[in-house]
């Protein structure tokens, strides 16, 4: 305790020094003054009675008038630069408040022009809005940050799917229904929605580099159908679900993805190219093509045994990592030793030997117990 205080009042002598540096100098000074006074008051008394009767005289009292006017002086100068210190500190406190200020309105509108963008009809200035998001002072901002999400993931959301062909079905005058083309291809339909997923994560990243604390709210996405959609290399995507979704062919390359489950979707093709994994589900997807073959995981390993794929079209992962048997002609989950006699037991084993009862997982490589992925 005592050298906790200890070294609190060091820090404040040290503060204080640094914010009144002139004042302390010119106390200095006054001091210095007061000390030539007394040291010199006998050697002066004596001047003033006998009177300065040579050179040597002269002298003396020339050096103790400039010696004591000289620290006057500098106490005058120190005290009056202390003050145009202290005077411009205020001066760039009040225009860092005014900058703040500044700042502040324009994030305000700047997030108002945002969302106008939204609403247009038109798609450049739609985009223009969703890009727009991607500011780091709406991340570091509760108020601007949780406004901004829900917002994004409501757009997402709305615009998740679209009719067959992009048709839209009408009812004419007379009571006949007819099917019109729709106004929004669907290649705008993925770049709007991708854009949109885009300026979630970036939201998200931002505060997570900044330290903030881990957002507790599942963000739920169903029947989400966005196939070939970008997102390499976005940062970490943490806390998220997929339901039914159609994801096939999209690129997560690069991405961290921790606490994300893959619910019953499509994962056709999906590139999961130097990815890495942290307690991760996926559960009952089409996982043919789906490429593994560089990702990297950690935690509670990601659980595809549930997952399924054609026997000619197997998922890439890597060695030691353990799959579910392909689906047969009929529908159901093969064997691993059927598995095995189609795909080549040159490459595939049986995971059984290692896993008791894995009578339907098959794996790549050499059977090393602490490399197995199951």
């Amino acid at each position: 305790m005592a050298e906790e205080r200890n070294e609190k009042g060091v820090k404040a002598v040290s503060q204080f020094l640094r914010r009144n540096f002139y004042l302390v100098m010119a106390g200095v000074s006054v001091a210095f003054v007061c000390w030539m006074l007394v040291y010199y008051w006998e050697d002066l008394a004596c001047l003033m009675v006998a009177g300065i009767n040579d050179w040597e005289d002269g002298r003396n009292i020339g050096l103790f008038i400039g010696g004591t006017a000289a620290p006057i002086v500098a106490f005058l100068g120190l005290h009056l630069s202390n003050g145009r210190l202290v005077e411009q500190s205020k001066q760039t406190t009040q225009m860092i408040r005014q900058n703040d200020a500044q700042m502040s309105a324009n994030n305000q509108k700047l997030f108002i022009d945002a969302l106008g963008f939204l609403d247009s009809n038109e798609t450049h200035k739609r985009m223009a809005g969703l890009t727009t998001f991607r500011n780091r002072s709406f991340a570091l901002n509760d108020s601007y940050f949780h406004s901004a999400s829900t917002f994004l993931i409501q757009f997402i959301e709305a615009n998740k799917s679209s009719l067959p062909n992009e048709e839209r079905e009408r009812v004419n005058p007379d009571g006949k229904r007819i099917f019109i083309s729709s106004s929004k291809p669907e290649s705008v339909r993925f770049d709007l929605v991708q854009e949109g997923f885009r300026s979630l994560l970036f939201l998200e990243n931002e505060r997570i580099s900044e330290g903030y604390s881990e957002r507790s709210k599942r963000y739920r996405f169903h029947n989400l159908h966005v196939a070939r959609m970008d997102l390499a290399d976005t940062g970490e995507m943490k806390n998220f679900m997929f339901a039914i979704c159609n994801l096939s062919m999209m690129s997560f390359n690069g991405v961290r993805l921790s606490d994300v489950t893959f619910h019953g979707c499509d994962l056709k093709h999906t590139k999961f190219r130097k990815s890495r994994f942290s307690n991760c589900l996926f559960i009952g997807c089409e996982i043919d093509g789906a490429d593994f073959a560089t990702a990297e995981w950690s935690g509670d390993w990601i659980h595809l045994r549930s997952c399924k794929y054609e026997r000619g079209n197997p998922p890439l992962v890597r060695p030691g990592t353990c799959i579910p048997t392909p689906m047969n002609d009929v529908g159901a989950q093969m064997t691993a030793d059927e598995a095995i006699a189609i795909m080549g037991n040159d490459k595939y084993k049986s995971a059984d030997p290692i896993i008791p009862r894995a009578t339907s997982l098959i794996y790549i490589g050499p059977p090393h117990n602490d490399e197995m992925h199951y």
